[in-house]
């Protein structure tokens, strides 16, 4: 077992990372007491049999009590036979055994919940609460000893960057020239350059100043504690989303349990660089109008549609929370007023950006139609009229992004080119999306393709 820690590879040849050594030790070790000590069968003579008596019958002990309690996760059962698996399987190319004396893959589960990604309305959530860090910012309690750090934290997140790799970014990593930053790779060894968003990049701007400085085996270290040591890809980033979290309105209704690792799976809400945020107390949102122009106060016409719901979520955002509405009874009639009128500030707020959502109109309506050419593909022509853009938000690709194909599920008719977020949610529904599957753009064009059709042409 020592050779094969020392080794640290798991089932299928990939380092092990993150805690995964510590776990799968205690996982292994647990198992040859068991197979060893507590049967005598030897766990080069173990079958299956064998392997699902010890997983179904390891207890544990609660962390409040020394009763012992079933340690039942489908996570942990999927964890410890891949713990067994990867220590099997060394053994085997390691010439220790002829053959893996069981099957681990009739043992796995198949109920095993997958890690769900938010809606983009979620990951705007998140976004939002994290700029309420700023100092001059707050909406909804401190900012934390350091916000513009944890700020940044939220923002890789956000980007697509696990907390290894948010937690092992060096500032010679950083390529602000090219807006790209050289990260580990998700799984495995080795690196990968990604392109960061520019909204990450103006939260660089805004933590650097702040920053502590230190070394980390002669490395600088983009992330650093107050004693400007590396942070601990185990513990931060999970701390910093919990904080951030405490940040997000009750109304802005989000999972029961959100992990660093769930939002990095989930769609980006930075679309296609289109606002950004000033990093000094007291700097406003700015947005980019369709014209290409920037304004901290523009008319909801002038936005793509995702930027107006970004600016119509943070205006409630900044409105007053009505905290004390469950003790209303127990307030005075002055009180008890002033509670209403925070409620009722709010519910109007919500009520504007229902309304706004059920007015809004897909932005392929307001494109100017191609004249017909007989002489032109039509796949050509579809994205002439595209021209880059998202059909229901206006927006373009973010980074190295290409826009989805957007089809009817039960015909697979392609109807028009859709951006991450937009594909996301899409399949929330509303009046809007209605209006967008009634008059699409290959409607417009009196186009009809099925999915998939523009691979390799674009």
């Amino acid at each position: 077992m020592e050779q094969w820690l020392a080794a640290g590879r798991g089932k299928q040849g990939r380092a092990l990372q993150g805690t995964s050594p510590v776990r799968y030790r205690a996982d292994v070790t647990d198992w040859l007491q068991f197979i060893e000590g507590a049967t005598g069968i030897g766990a080069w003579n173990a079958r299956e049999a064998h392997v699902e008596t010890w997983v179904s019958a390891r207890l544990r002990p609660t962390r409040t009590s020394t009763a012992p309690r079933p340690n039942s996760s489908p996570h942990n059962r999927t964890r410890r036979l891949s713990a067994l698996s990867a220590f099997y399987t060394y053994a085997e190319q390691a010439g220790h055994i002829d053959s893996v004396p069981f099957n681990l893959l009739a043992l796995r589960t198949t109920d095993l919940p997958r890690t769900a990604p938010l809606s983009p309305r979620e990951t705007l959530y998140v976004c939002i609460a994290a700029d309420d860090l700023l100092p001059g910012e707050q909406h909804h309690g401190d900012g934390g000893a350091s916000p513009h750090r944890d700020r940044l934290i939220a923002y890789l997140m956000l980007d697509g960057l696990r907390p290894r790799q948010i937690t092992a970014l060096d500032l010679e990593d950083l390529n602000p020239t090219t807006h790209t930053a050289t990260v580990l790779a998700p799984k495995g060894d080795g690196t990968e350059h990604r392109t960061l968003a520019l909204e990450v990049w103006g939260a660089i701007d805004g933590y650097l100043p702040h920053r502590k400085p230190g070394h980390d085996d002669g490395h600088e270290p983009l992330l650093t504690s107050r004693a400007g040591k590396r942070l601990d890809s185990n513990q931060t980033p999970t701390t910093v989303l919990r904080r951030i979290l405490g940040h997000v309105p009750d109304d802005f209704p989000l999972p029961d349990r959100v992990t660093p690792d769930r939002i990095a799976l989930s769609p980006s809400p930075f679309t296609g660089q289109t606002w950004r945020k000033g990093t000094q107390p007291g700097e406003a949102l700015a947005y980019r109008t369709t014209t290409g122009t920037w304004t901290t106060t523009p008319a909801d016409h002038e936005l793509p549609l995702q930027l107006r719901i970004q600016r119509h979520l943070r205006g409630i955002n900044t409105l007053p929370l009505c905290t004390d509405h469950p003790q209303a009874e127990e307030a005075g009639d002055a009180e008890q007023d002033a509670i209403c009128d925070r409620c009722d500030e709010r519910a109007t707020a919500w009520d504007a950006f229902e309304a706004m959502l059920d007015a809004t109109e897909p932005a392929c309506w307001d494109w100017p139609v191609p004249p017909y050419d007989p002489h032109q593909e039509p796949a050509q022509r579809f994205l002439a009229f595209h021209a880059g853009q998202c059909a229901m938000c206006g927006n373009q690709p973010a980074g190295d992004e290409q826009h989805h194909e957007d089809y009817d599920t039960d015909t697979r008719v392609v109807r028009g080119l859709l951006c991450t977020t937009c594909t996301a949610e899409a399949a929330e529904g509303g009046s809007h999306w209605d209006r967008y599957r009634d008059r699409h753009p290959a409607t417009i064009l009196g186009l009809t393709q099925t999915h998939p059709w523009l691979r390799g042409r674009r």
